[in-house]
C-alpha cells in the first residue's frame, strides 16, 4: 500500500544520483504528435521556462519555419517501459485508469493523459527522473490538463530511474488545482499565440524581436 503525499508546490525533492542503463529494453516512445495549430501540455513549459528551448523556436514550429522537434532518447524510452508498470502498482488501490486525448478550442490547448479515474474524477500523472525531479514543470503540465479535461485533482507519481523497476520506488503525490497557477498559465499561453500570429505574417523576425513583442491580453 502506497502512502500518498500532498505536495504544497514549493518543497524541492532530492534523490541521490544513480546510474542509467543505456539498454531500456528497445522498447520505443510513441511520438506524441500534435498539430500545429495546438499546444501540447508538455509544451506549455517551454513557454513558461524556456528551459531547453526558447519560445521563439516553439513557436516557429508552430508557423512551420522549422520542422517540429521530436524527442526519442533513452530517458523518453524508459518511461514508456515504466509507465505501465508504475500504473497497474497504483491501480492495486483500487483506481481505475484509462488513458484520455482531448483538445481545448479556447486557448488551444492539447493533451494526452497517462491516465484518468472518472469514478474518482482524478487524473493521473507519471514521471520518471534521474536526479531531481523537475516538480514545478510537472505542476504546470498537470494543471494544463485540469483545464482540458475540467478536473481538479490529480495524482503525480515518481519514479528514480534505476537498473530492475522496484514498485516501493514509487512516490505518490496528491496534487490540487492551484487557480493562480493556472491563470498565469492560460495567460502566458494566450500571449504566446498572439506572438505566434505576429510571427506568421511576419516569419523573417528574429528572437530578439519576437521576444521584445507586447500584445494586448
Amino acid at each position: 500500500m502506497f502512502r500518498i503525499k500532498t505536495y504544497d508546490g514549493n518543497t524541492e525533492i532530492l534523490h541521490s544520483s544513480i546510474h542509467l542503463r543505456q539498454d531500456v529494453g528497445g522498447v520505443s516512445a510513441a511520438p506524441r504528435v500534435l498539430s500545429g495549430e495546438y499546444l501540447g501540455a508538455s509544451e506549455v513549459n517551454v513557454i513558461m521556462t524556456e528551459r531547453n528551448r526558447s519560445a521563439f523556436n516553439l513557436a516557429q514550429e508552430k508557423v512551420g519555419i522549422i520542422p517540429r522537434k521530436e524527442v526519442d532518447n533513452m530517458y523518453t524510452r524508459y518511461g514508456t517501459e515504466m509507465e505501465p508498470l508504475i500504473i497497474n502498482e497504483i491501480e492495486k488501490q483500487g483506481y481505475r485508469f484509462m488513458t484520455a486525448k482531448q483538445r481545448c478550442h479556447d486557448y488551444k490547448l492539447s493533451g494526452v493523459l497517462d491516465g484518468i479515474d472518472y469514478n474518482r474524477n482524478i487524473i493521473l500523472e507519471v514521471k520518471t527522473f534521474t536526479y531531481i525531479p523537475d516538480m514545478q514543470s510537472y505542476l504546470n503540465q498537470i494543471h494544463v490538463y485540469f483545464h482540458i479535461f475540467k478536473m481538479e485533482k490529480a495524482i503525480l507519481a515518481l519514479y528514480q530511474r534505476n537498473e530492475h523497476f522496484d514498485p516501493k520506488a514509487i512516490e505518490l503525490y496528491n496534487i490540487s488545482i492551484d487557480r493562480e497557477r493556472l491563470h498565469d498559465i492560460l495567460t502566458a499561453v494566450r500571449t504566446f499565440w498572439s506572438k505566434v500570429e505576429i510571427l506568421r505574417k511576419n516569419p523573417e523576425m528574429k528572437k530578439k524581436q519576437f521576444d521584445a513583442l507586447e500584445v494586448e491580453e
